[in-house]
């Protein structure tokens, strides 16, 4: 199938199920149009999630069975929708017309501009650069196409890594509908590309359910949008911002005040739990949300949503049950995850996450003068507006605020001896051996962190919110959204163990917060210096993107690199193993893949996903008579005939490539 036939196919069944959600959400009746968006990508995600485990027990999913059943779950909707009296989605008309004024607030109209073109070069590394998220090639990317190949969702046969069998589906279900229409990988960040948008919209919706002005969402939504994390997490293959977005939309449904929106809630919360294991780290904390923003008569009724949606996005810790004995929420070849409760480790695994919240994402060094320069810009429009009004002292204090970025590295040194001084006297060595670190310059999916401007706001809107509250201006609402990063963190710090991929598990509580970001606006300097600050970052985040590199700053380019280049960029792993099977192994051919937990599994499957990959286990497995191609990874132990197979490659690493040349007819397995 041409890539322009499988583009149409998958405009189609995107289109499909973009019709059974809007239609479905019209049943709903909703009231404001960021109620009906969200909704309406809510019900067509469970739709989809749906279809999909329904055609999976009988081995029933393909591209025809995807389109046919999106087609009867459209016509579903549609009889319902006419039964119902054909009820309208509210009018985005008056909403675009709000939106369009608050573009005249300058610090918002800085914002979008910024991410209006940003949107253009996210959606191009989205869809013309390969994936090469370290998690993405091990068990993303390689789950959807495993379950792409033997047509159904379940446990995959020689599976070295758990995480492959074990974690909760519903992101790949996304990426295995965009390889089944559109037969490549090409546009498998779509999920995330979603998600990030429903992400903003959510903080726009919660910015307004807590008494915030149109430009005040417009302003707290788009100062999220810029965050470095969230910015390059939006063109991965990963999962974060896509149990970020179900999470949050749930929040805003579960604080609406109509029994109809109690359904998009219970939603919300199924797919959550049925994408990541650490959306059950972010419960307490929506559960305490809604205690604080509803009266106690409203509590059963959430209560019962949050619990029946828990209980439906379980569905495939039942599928674990049935396959291992186990719900899967211990993966035996990873490391300990488990969190230590000792008082002085819970501390500063708690302690360790706040601070990573901060960290100067694609600014290493020089790279930070990138914040000197917009503090440059805002002061020159400072003095041209002091030469025609009063206006311009504003801008100069932002100018100053914006400058004073560039001098986080220095101060987090001063705060790191400070803090060391104390884990010292607080717990010895052993507790100081914990907390060694140093901040992160990286703009990574994996690692990276929120950047300076959320340090700024999150602390300043707090302030701000608290204050307003105690003077009766904004309700209590708006502290417990405030306060949403600290409740999850400390909750997150006692579900896991800390390492340094930790940061993005914030996202939802981040996204809470964000929603007073608004706050801001109302004091000029600290807007203008949000509209500096989140610019440069959201810059540096993309031109410093670690492992697509822009070419702006360095010789290298994701944009010039070959395949097997780019999905190695970021530490090299197997780059002459992908470039070998890439030119010597046939696009259409049966291979067999004998590698450890933690290797990468995506790749060898090719841009088309035409190879047929079966994985063998590297203790002792057998290849298939079928197999045509046998790649074995460092210290991998395969049974095999020794005369049936020809070595064709092999490095210093341990790797090998080798090719049938003969049937498997011998006695007894040999190496």
């Amino acid at each position: 199938m041409s890539e322009g036939a499988g583009l149409l196919l998958l405009v189609v069944g995107l289109g499909g199920l973009g019709a059974t959600g809007a239609l479905a959400a019209c049943c709903l009746r909703l009231r404001s149009p960021i109620e009906y968006l969200l909704a309406s990508y809510l019900l067509a995600w469970l739709w989809l999630v749906a279809l999909t485990f329904a055609l999976s027990p009988a081995r029933w999913l393909t591209r025809g069975t995807l389109l046919a059943g999106i087609a009867v779950g459209l016509g579903i909707v549609l009889v319902a929708w006419i039964r119902l009296g054909r009820p309208r989605a509210p009018g985005l008309g008056p909403a675009l017309v709000r939106c369009r004024d608050a573009l005249r607030a300058p610090a918002v109209a800085i914002l979008v501009a910024c991410l209006a073109v940003a949107a253009v070069y996210i959606v191009a590394l989205a869809f013309f650069t390969p994936s090469n998220d370290q998690d993405a090639l091990e068990y993303h990317l390689a789950r959807a196409a495993l379950w792409k190949q033997q047509h159904g969702l379940g446990h995959v046969d020689g599976a070295d890594d758990a995480r492959l069998n074990l974690f909760p589906p519903n992101a790949e279900i996304g990426q295995l509908a965009t390889m089944l229409l559109a037969g490549r990988d090409r546009y498998a960040s779509l999920p995330q590309l979603l998600a990030y948008v429903a992400l903003v919209l959510s903080v726009a919706g919660l910015a307004r359910r807590v008494s915030f002005g149109v430009k005040e969402a417009a302003f707290s939504a788009a100062a999220f949008a810029t965050l470095p994390i969230v910015v390059v997490q939006a063109p991965s293959a990963m999962n974060d911002l896509v149990v970020g977005s179900f999470l949050t939309a749930a929040a805003y449904f579960g604080l609406a005040t109509r029994r109809a929106t109690t359904i998009p809630l219970a939603v919300g919360v199924a797919l959550a739990v049925g994408t990541k294991l650490t959306a059950f780290v972010a419960l307490p904390t929506l559960a305490l949300v809604f205690a604080i923003g509803h009266p106690r008569r409203r509590w059963p009724l959430l209560l019962v949503a949050i619990a029946a949606g828990c209980l439906v996005g379980s569905v495939w810790f039942a599928v674990n049950l049935v396959e291992t004995g186990g719900l899967g929420t211990d993966v035996p070849n990873q490391p300990n995850q488990s969190a230590d409760l000792e008082p002085s480790v819970l501390a500063v695994t708690s302690l360790r996450l706040a601070l990573s919240v901060l960290d100067m994402s694609g600014a290493p060094g020089p790279y930070a003068l990138v914040f000197i320069a917009a503090a440059i810009g805002l002061a020159i429009a400072g003095l041209v507006q002091l030469r025609r009004s009063r206006g311009g002292g504003a801008l100069l204090l932002a100018a100053a605020l914006t400058a004073a970025v560039v001098a986080i590295p220095v101060v987090w040194d001063v705060v790191v001896r400070v803090v060391f001084k104390l884990a010292l006297f607080a717990g010895g060595h052993s507790l100081t051996d914990r907390f060694g670190w140093r901040l992160n310059t990286k703009a990574e999916p994996l690692v990276g962190g929120y950047g300076p401007l959320a340090l700024v706001l999150l602390a300043a809107a707090t302030i701000a919110v608290v204050t307003l509250w105690r003077r009766r201006r904004l309700p209590v609402l708006a502290v417990a959204l405030a306060a949403a990063p600290l409740t999850v963190l400390v909750t997150l710090a006692a579900a896991v163990s800390w390492d340094p991929t930790r940061p993005r598990f914030l996202v939802f509580g981040v996204a809470l917060s964000a929603a007073t970001w608004g706050v801001a606006l109302r004091a000029r300097p600290l807007a203008y210096a949000t509209a500096g600050i989140g610019s440069a970052a959201l810059f540096l985040a993309l031109a410093n993107y670690h492992g697509k590199p822009s070419g702006l700053f360095t010789a290298d380019s994701i944009w010039a690199m070959p395949r097997w280049e780019a999905q190695t960029t970021r530490n090299g792993f197997g780059a002459d193993v992908l470039r070998f099977v890439d030119a010597s192994v046939p696009a259409d051919a049966r291979l067999s893949l004998a590698i450890r937990g933690d290797d990468w599994i995506h790749p060898f499957f090719g841009p088309t996903l035409s190879r047929h990959v079966e994985l063998v286990s590297p203790r002792r497995g057998t290849p298939s008579r079928e197999a045509q191609w046998l790649v074995l990874g460092p210290n991998a132990a395969v049974a095999r005939c020794g005369g049936s197979w020809q070595a064709v490659f092999e490095n210093e690493a341990g790797w090998r490539v080798e090719r049938r040349v003969g049937p498997d007819r011998c006695p007894s397995p040999s190496d």
